[in-house]
């Protein structure tokens, strides 16, 4: 199941660049 563990990592990936978004103009 490689398909599964690389879409795990790009949701990390996507979920912290989403979250330095939010709080960078904070």
């Amino acid at each position: 199941m490689p398909r599964l563990a690389r879409q795990k990592s790009y949701d990390s990936i996507f979920h912290v660049m989403v979250k330095s978004i939010v709080e960078a103009p904070l």
